[in-house]
C-alpha cells in the first residue's frame, strides 16, 4: 500500500496551482489594456511644434504643424520653387506675443 503525505501532493501541484490562479486574476482583471480602450496614441503623419524665442524684451512663440517629409524632396519636387504654398500641416500656424507688436509701420 502506498501513502502520500499531504506536504508532497501539495507540493506536486503548486505549479499547477499557481499557473492557474495567475490565469484567472489576468482574465479577471477589470482593467482593460490601452488597446482596447482606444487610449492607445498612434504617431501622427504630421505632429504639432512650436519655437519659443525672445526678441528684446518681448517674448514670441509660433505654433505649427511640423510636416513629415517621408523621404520627399519637398522644395523643387513636391513644392516648385516660386509657387505659393501653405506653411504647416493640419491647423494654421499661430504666432504669440506677449507684448504689443505693429507689422510693417
Amino acid at each position: 500500500m502506498t501513502t502520500f503525505s499531504t506536504g508532497s501532493l501539495d507540493m506536486k501541484y503548486a505549479p499547477y496551482v499557481c499557473s492557474i490562479l495567475a490565469l484567472v486574476a489576468l482574465v479577471a482583471n477589470p482593467n482593460p489594456v490601452a488597446a482596447q480602450d482606444g487610449s492607445l496614441k498612434f504617431p501622427v503623419a504630421s505632429p504639432p511644434a512650436s519655437v519659443p524665442d525672445q526678441i528684446g524684451l518681448t517674448n514670441v512663440e509660433i505654433q505649427y504643424g511640423r510636416p513629415g517629409v517621408k523621404g520627399r524632396t519637398i522644395f523643387g519636387d513636391l513644392i516648385p520653387y516660386g509657387e505659393l504654398w501653405r506653411t504647416g500641416a493640419n491647423a494654421a500656424t499661430r504666432i504669440t506675443f506677449d507684448t504689443a507688436v505693429t507689422f510693417g509701420g
